[in-house]
């Protein structure tokens, strides 16, 4: 059994994790922001990947890892409002 799950009866749970290592250019929101994580996040890092090889630039780039922390922020702000204006649009019509 892998540390990313544990077993509760015959249902498999993912566990958090909350270890930060790595560039940040690449780090989920999760990650940077220490509230916990699982195993997906690294679907995050595999997208900045993609965006990378096609643009040749990180989608986050900055000078410091700070500004790249603030960058990432606000795209996952601005990515959770669109997500809910586009649920409610669908619903409503």
């Amino acid at each position: 059994m892998s540390p990313q799950t544990q077993q509760d009866g015959s249902k498999r749970r993912r566990r958090k994790v909350y270890s930060v290592v790595g560039s940040p250019d690449y780090m989920a929101v999760e990650i940077l922001t220490q509230t916990g994580y699982t195993n997906l996040v690294d679907f995050w890092s595999l997208g900045v990947m993609l965006y990378e090889f096609v643009f040749g630039f990180t989608p986050f780039g900055a000078e410091t890892p700070e500004e790249v922390f603030q960058n990432v922020q606000c795209v996952s702000i601005l990515s959770t409002f669109y997500f809910y204006f586009f649920l409610i649009t669908t619903i409503i019509y």
